[in-house]
């Protein structure tokens, strides 16, 4: 122990090194101020050889957490959303699709509807017929099922008129045809009486006979046939002569001749 040479006050001098009353520092009995003993600086340390034996455990990577069971399941749950999103995404498309087409069948008819009526293929069949455009009449026309059979379609239809006609020039009834045909040049085509699927359209014709003319008014018989108004010559009786006969049409010109 020792006083402190500030303030007298007594000091263990193996712990301090200031005086704890006054916080000044302390001296030894020789007078020499007491210091702490410092502290060694450590050499560095020179490499050397490795020492055997098993090597020091190397860090264990870190692993990233495991999904928390909720967000899984919230996963889950988006993914299911999406599919049936998905799915009625498509089923929607094919319900409009469906509906477009049957808008467009719809359509469709009602504009074969508009687009053909009655009055507008009786013009267009007078038309044919004053021409010899038997091609038309065929497309335009009901035919007996026995015709139909015999004449499949509008070119042997029309072959087979264009053999009629030419026996006819050269037995001699030519220019009879001719009038008969020039009949129908300039024919008036009347207001259609529609019932349904069936109608009757009037046709005045001016009929002459060298210096006498007259008019003729004739009906034809329309009916509505896949999506098309057509002359109705189903029920035409097959001639009874190779020649004129009152309102017939002459032998053969229709396939087996008809009245209209």
């Amino acid at each position: 122990m020792i006083n402190c040479p500030h303030c007298n006050q007594p000091v263990d001098e193996q712990t301090n090194f200031y005086c704890p009353s006054c916080r000044k520092p302390l001296r030894s009995l020789s007078g020499e101020l007491l210091t702490p003993p410092s502290t060694p600086t450590p050499s560095p340390s020179v490499p050397g050889p490795t020492p055997s034996g098993p090597n020091p455990a190397q860090p264990m990577p870190t692993t990233p957490a495991a999904r928390p069971a909720m967000a899984s399941t919230t996963y889950r749950i988006q993914h299911k959303q999406e599919k049936e999103s998905k799915l009625a995404g498509y089923v929607i498309a094919l319900c409009l699709l469906a509906l477009l087409v049957a808008l467009g069948a719809g359509g469709y008819l009602w504009w074969m509807h508009a687009r053909s009526n009655p009055e507008d293929t009786a013009k267009r069949f007078v038309a044919a017929i004053s021409s010899e455009d038997m091609e038309t009449v065929y497309n335009l026309s009901i035919l007996p099922d026995a015709i139909r059979s015999k004449y499949p379609d509008a070119k042997s239809f029309a072959d087979n008129f264009n053999r009629q006609r030419a026996a006819m020039n050269s037995a001699g009834a030519g220019q009879l045809m001719d009038m008969i045909f020039q009949w129908f040049k300039g024919a008036k085509v009347g207001h259609a009486i529609i019932n349904g699927d069936t109608a009757t359209v009037p046709i005045t014709l001016h009929v002459t006979f060298g210096p006498l003319s007259a008019d003729s008014q004739q009906n034809l018989l329309m009916r509505y046939d896949h999506g098309m108004w057509k002359v109705d010559l189903s029920t035409m009786q097959a001639p009874t002569s190779s020649l004129p006969a009152g309102n017939n049409l002459p032998g053969g010109m229709l396939g087996a001749g008809g009245r209209l």
